[in-house]
């Protein structure tokens, strides 16, 4: 009888431990699944767009783009002289890329100007000018002043709502011009300028943000 109980006690200690290697397994392979699935999600995430605040000199800027945006700089010009503040421009560089205006900007109802673009490639690489206007509405003197004085803050939210905060820009004319290189996303992008000490996008949303929608093409 003695004999048979530690039999059992013994046939007893190695189910538990068998069933217990086969617990042991079964967490190991979750977890190998788990680690598997978020290794996979890392490699299926997009690559964050990584975009720069370039001079227009080192862009490529097609003949019919500078004719456009020279016109518009000398008009944004005039209107910062007559006590106005225009809101910022932005154009691709390139005349091929097909860019149409979906939505003007409306500054009583903070209202923020709308477009959309395609023919870019899969990569969604685009360079674009921006026209950053200095203030106008507290006369010419003061709007001379902040010519040379203002920095512009840029900023881009991408359509995955990843943020990018590229810097200051400075302020050399009534109009400056910059380049700016990025890759889009399809979707929705948001590019902010406002000037350092000013009500930021806020005080003139209409003037200071636009929404880029990317078809992917």
């Amino acid at each position: 009888m003695s004999h048979l109980r530690t039999a059992l006690i013994c046939l007893s200690f190695s189910s538990l431990l068998v069933a217990g290697s086969a617990e042991a397994n079964r967490v190991r392979a979750r977890q190998g699944t788990t680690a598997t699935a978020r290794t996979t999600a890392r490699a299926a995430a997009p690559a964050r767009a990584k975009s720069t605040l370039r001079p227009t000199t080192a862009l490529k800027i097609s003949t019919q783009i500078r004719a456009t945006a020279t016109m518009r700089a000398n008009s944004m010009t005039a209107s910062t002289k007559n006590n106005a503040t225009p809101g910022m421009s932005i154009f691709p560089t390139q005349s091929s890329v097909k860019w149409t205006q979906t939505r003007s900007g409306d500054y009583k109802k903070s209202i923020t100007p709308s477009f959309n673009v395609s023919k870019l490639g899969k990569s969604g690489k685009i360079d674009f000018m921006m026209l950053l206007p200095t203030s106008g509405h507290d006369g010419p003197a003061k709007a001379a002043q902040w010519a040379v004085q203002s920095k512009y803050n840029i900023k881009i939210t991408h359509a995955d709502g990843h943020v990018e905060n590229l810097g200051q820009v400075q302020s050399i004319a009534h109009v400056t011009e910059h380049g700016l290189s990025t890759n889009l996303q399809k979707g929705k992008t948001i590019v902010q300028m406002w000037p350092t000490g000013s009500a930021g996008v806020g005080g003139f949303k209409a003037g200071r943000e636009m929404e880029i929608h990317w078809d992917g093409n």
